[in-house]
């Protein structure tokens, strides 16, 4: 061994804690989150200790389940003697990088009823999987069947909670949009779309309610431009109480969920019709904020007689 490659070595065994002494086996398609916290709980130690020993810099363990640094992929590798490829296979990095961070919950966005079974008769009663954070998801890609709400976020849904699907009519358009974004999330897409679809989904998503806080300070109903494509989706909110996140990220509560991937099942379809529909839905800053995500990208401008009138 080269004098280089000792010191390589010495260096790591002096800045790096020991590998753990025993390692649990991942359980398939396992988040790497959840590998890591079922160490945690065996070692009787808190979450919190366990990232603190093997990566202290991170400040919680869901960080890592979409993407490691080289140095982090490294450095788990050795605390828990498990190739890089392997780690790398928890966590969401085979995803387009767009979609990690518009399309991945920070949390556990819903789970598989007949998966979690099959889990705990295998011995991992305990672990989550990685396609339970994915939120353009109404099935189970491994089993088929419908998801349910994570406990987590039942307590949000109100009387929706009871229901996983407000519009079962769109179930089976719905189904067509959730392939579709499947194919484009994972990079298998072979047609390239008119509009890139994380920017379609964004249109799709655009609030336009009230500008202003009224004087009287009564709630104002919210409306998203979504609506223009699949009318009752702002009626079903209001109806059930369901609050959607205006953020960047695209995460839309399970029982509407349905809406929103039939929604772009259709717009994906018709993009003429579909974008002026929910540009005639905007007005001020929020038809900026449209003509923005619609055209500032490369090639953009070609899409401005759409949105003309």
């Amino acid at each position: 061994m080269s004098e280089g490659l000792q010191a390589a070595g010495a260096a790591v065994a002096v800045e790096w804690p020991r590998p753990l002494p025993v390692l649990l086996a991942p359980a398939p398609d396992e988040a790497l989150s959840s590998w890591m916290a079922r160490h945690a709980g065996f070692f009787g130690i808190s979450r919190t200790a366990l990232l603190r020993h093997c990566l202290p810099d991170v400040s919680s363990l869901h960080l890592l389940n979409r993407a490691l640094t080289p140095e982090q992929e490294r450095r788990l590798a050795h605390l828990f003697r498990l190739g890089r490829p392997a780690l790398r296979r928890m966590t969401h990095a085979e995803l387009d990088p767009d979609a990690i961070g518009q399309l991945v919950a920070h949390e556990v966005d819903h789970w598989c009823e007949p998966c979690a079974r099959s889990l705990a008769e295998a011995g991992f009663s305990k672990a989550i999987l990685r396609i339970w954070f994915h939120t353009w998801r109404i099935t189970c890609p491994q089993c088929g069947a419908r998801v349910l709400p994570s406990w987590r976020t039942i307590a949000s849904l109100g009387d929706a909670s009871a229901s996983s699907n407000l519009f079962p009519s769109l179930w089976a358009k719905a189904l067509e949009g959730e392939r579709l974004l499947d194919v484009i999330v994972h990079r298998t897409a072979t047609a390239v779309p008119l509009i890139p679809p994380m920017r379609l989904l964004r249109l799709l998503m655009i609030w336009t309610g009230c500008e202003q806080v009224p004087a009287n300070g009564e709630r104002q109903r919210q409306g998203w431009t979504l609506d223009a494509v699949v009318p009752g989706f702002d009626t079903a909110l209001e109806r059930h109480g369901i609050e959607v996140p205006r953020t960047t990220r695209i995460s839309v509560p399970l029982p509407v969920r349905t809406a929103l991937l039939a929604g772009f099942a259709l717009a994906t379809e018709n993009p003429a019709m579909a974008i002026p529909a929910m540009w005639a839905r905007t007005s001020g800053m929020h038809r900026a904020h449209f003509r923005f995500v619609l055209t500032d990208m490369s090639g953009g401008q070609r899409f401005r007689p759409l949105i003309a009138s």
